[in-house]
């Protein structure tokens, strides 16, 4: 599956399928917060929490391409990623962009489903 941050895409090549979207949320635990407040007295890196960032987006990303997957999109356009915290607790990514389909595919496909 081709992802692309990049709004625009070869029309030419493409139908839109439509918006699609991806969803992680991840809780952050209480000793988690204990440990970067302390960290972060001392001025150190706080990879637990990075480290959580990093599997919600890559959750969240993951979620949207089995989405578009299974609407049988060839590409993402557009992907936008969005992180939030929820209270002290949670954190939620969510993912978006639009679903794009190879012309010649949907072509293809529509012949197929003619001739059967």
């Amino acid at each position: 599956m081709l992802i692309s941050t990049l709004a625009t895409y070869d029309m030419e090549k493409y139908d839109i399928l439509g918006p699609i979207s991806g969803l992680s949320v991840h809780s952050i635990s209480f000793f988690r917060n204990i440990v970067a407040d302390f960290t972060s007295l001392f001025g150190g890196s706080q990879s637990a929490i990075k480290e959580k960032f990093l599997d919600v987006r890559r959750e969240a990303v993951q979620d949207m391409v089995e989405k578009a997957t299974a609407n049988k999109a060839d590409m993402i356009a557009g992907l936008e990623l969005e992180l939030t915290e929820l209270g002290n607790n949670f954190v939620v990514c969510v993912a978006t962009g639009t679903a794009l389909k190879e012309k010649n595919k949907v072509q293809k496909q529509r012949t197929q489903k003619v001739r059967n």
